[in-house]
């Protein structure tokens, strides 16, 4: 995915300290890209104190870029597993400040909120070209293959194979995904597996068609320039595995 700035606001949503609720504890987190940022919520919940209980009693997403923590060390606790270096492959990923505190620091305005679901495991999504927004993964030919189309698209279920993950399961770089139609936003396909994996069906051109039996992807491949498209004769865009080269970057929307 292309580097960037992505922001994050995490607030310390403790219910037994209404007045430090109220003056302290919201934070902005800065990254280079959203997989930054939802690898460090994914390694935040998996923090233990000595005792090996949850550092973070909740860890709440209410959106991609917002998101609410208790802890039994206070708001405090954000700072203290960095002081701790218990994240340190984390050091040069991300930068914080704490904001609009007694102190006066001043409320900045996001620049670029990302509109769109949450990239957790099961949700249903939309497969769309991140520098062309009008572009939509579709199944629609009776050949079974998967397209790139500016006038239909097809949903799908993303979700990974992992299976001791706290929820939410937010999906990051590393997993091991399988991608599922839904039969619903499937066109005239003559075959018997509309509600079927993504898979690469055509070993000699690496194309994605659908299959009866699930396929592994890596997620971060997945929207990463791994998959790009092939004109046709006819001028329809056929989805192609490109793992070399040639590829786009895609999201779920």
């Amino acid at each position: 995915m292309s580097t960037g700035v992505y922001y994050v606001f995490l607030k310390w949503a403790s219910t037994n300290n209404a007045v430090e609720a109220a003056n302290n504890g919201r934070f902005m987190l800065c990254f280079n890209s959203r997989f930054d940022a939802d690898e460090l919520f994914r390694a935040m919940q998996g923090l233990l104190m000595a005792n090996r209980d949850p550092l973070f009693t909740v860890l709440d997403r209410r959106s991609p870029q917002f998101w609410c923590f208790t802890s039994p060390e206070g708001y405090g606790a954000f700072w203290n597993f960095q002081n701790r270096n218990e994240l340190p492959q984390f050091k040069n990923v991300f930068s914080a400040i704490l904001l609009n505190d007694l102190g006066g620091r001043d409320w900045p305005v996001i620049p670029n909120p990302i509109a769109g679901p949450d990239w957790v495991s099961g949700g249903e999504f939309f497969i769309r070209n991140r520098r062309q927004p009008s572009i939509y993964w579709c199944v629609y030919a009776d050949d079974a293959h998967l397209y790139a189309s500016d006038t239909r698209r097809t949903k799908f279920i993303v979700q990974t194979t992992a299976s001791n993950l706290r929820n939410p399961a937010v999906m990051v770089r590393d997993d091991k995904v399988t991608i599922q139609t839904i039969p619903e936003t499937i066109g005239n396909v003559a075959c018997d597996c509309v509600s079927a994996y993504v898979a690469i069906g055509d070993p000699k051109g690496n194309s994605l068609t659908l299959s009866n039996v699930a396929y592994e992807w890596k997620f971060g491949g997945l929207l990463n320039k791994n998959v790009g498209v092939k004109w046709e004769s006819d001028d329809t865009a056929r989805l192609m595995h490109m793992p070399l080269r040639g590829g786009d970057e895609w999201e779920l929307v």
